[in-house]
């Protein structure tokens, strides 16, 4: 019995191999298709730097008691702001993320002379 189940598993894979070379030939994309996919990941690949190099443009100096206490006014302000947003309440990590996105794009886009403007309008948001 066992050289009859053992003559029953000699199979040809020859056809399943010739099969399986045909569907790669067919999904491999062409040289344009791989170039646009390549283009479109640099440019990814470029502002997730942009974005990175502006998160880290933060000061090293520790933060005066003056400094502290505002960030603590501001953020207390807008905190009922964001509980209260539709928009968080469907999905409150994904808002989070889009804000913080939004925020490092806002301030990467900015020439340095602009920058006070930003800070008018974070003193803004503290009213």
């Amino acid at each position: 019995m066992k050289k009859k189940a053992k003559q029953q598993l000699n199979v040809n894979l020859n056809d399943l191999d010739e099969g399986l070379h045909d569907i790669d030939q067919h999904t491999q994309p062409t040289h344009e298709e791989s170039a646009a996919a390549n283009s479109a990941q640099d440019k990814q690949q470029q502002q997730r730097k942009k974005l990175e190099e502006a998160a880290n443009k933060t000061s090293n100096k520790p933060l005066t008691q003056k400094q502290k206490q505002k960030a603590l006014q501001l953020e207390t302000k807008r905190l009922p702001l964001i509980l209260n947003h539709p928009q968080y309440s469907k999905d409150p990590f994904g808002t989070l993320k889009q804000h913080a996105e939004n925020m490092l794009n806002q301030r990467v886009n900015i020439p340095n002379k602009d920058k006070n403007q930003v800070k008018d309008t974070d003193a803004m948001m503290q009213d």
